[in-house]
Formats: structure tokens, sequence, C-alpha cells
């Protein structure tokens, strides 16, 4: 697909997941998230992204334990570059209670980790945009 499309940024594919029996789906999880969510689909194997547009975002936030694929997608997201999804399925993720992502104290510190980032860099580009109307 990015072959056939040098203009393509990035791109993710449906992944199944296999949830272990007896488990609750987690709230980060595709069966029960809205699709209009900025991360949807933010799991990665199904995650395709160019190397120069890799760098251009600043790569994966390294403070993060958990997350990191969800924060770079949703900076992605936010950008100028362009994106693809397949509804094919390509990938397959097994959630159970081992998952780092379980941890949801983990969870919950990177997570203000990264939307506190994300509100620095939302008000960064607005002082920018401010200053270029002057």
């Amino acid at each position: 697909m990015h072959a056939a499309d040098p203009d393509l940024d990035f791109s993710f594919s449906a992944v199944r997941e296999v949830i272990q029996d007896g488990m609750e789906p987690p709230w980060w999880s595709r069966a029960r998230m809205a699709p209009e969510h900025p991360v949807y689909g933010a799991i990665p194997p199904g995650f395709v992204i160019r190397r120069d547009v890799f760098v251009a975002l600043g790569g994966f936030d390294e403070r993060l334990r958990t997350g990191e694929d969800a924060d770079l997608l949703a900076r992605a997201r936010a950008s100028r570059f362009r994106e693809r999804m397949l509804d094919e399925v390509l990938g397959e993720a097994l959630l159970h209670g081992a998952n780092l992502s379980m941890d949801r104290v983990r969870v919950g510190q990177d997570l203000l980790v990264a939307l506190h980032a994300a509100r620095t860099r939302i008000r960064d580009h607005a002082g920018r945009d401010e200053e270029s109307e002057r």
C-alpha cells in the first residue's frame, strides 16, 4: 500500500484482539472504544509509519512505559501527515492479565505525562500561530 501511494505517511490495519478467557476487555480495547476516538486501532502489530514521519513526530516518548504507541498515533493523527486505516485484519494481539497496559496505576501515570505533553504542544503551536498573525 505504501509503495503504491508514496504520499501516504502512515497506516494501520485492523488487529484481532484475542482476550484471555474470563477477562473483561480493557477500556482501551477496540471492542470498547468508539471508532472516532483519536487512538482507535492503536495496536502496534497493525501500525506502519514512514521513518521520516516517525522522526518528524519525535518518535516514541521514552518517558512512557505504556501507551507510547497510542501517544505516537495521536500525535500523527493531529499532524499534517496523511493516513489510511485498513479494515482488513492483518495482525493479532493477545490481551491477558500480564500485559503492561493492564497496570492501571502505570497507565494512569503515563496518560498524565502524554496529556501534559499534548497540552504543551497545542499551547506552543497556538502561540506560534498568534505570532505569525501579527
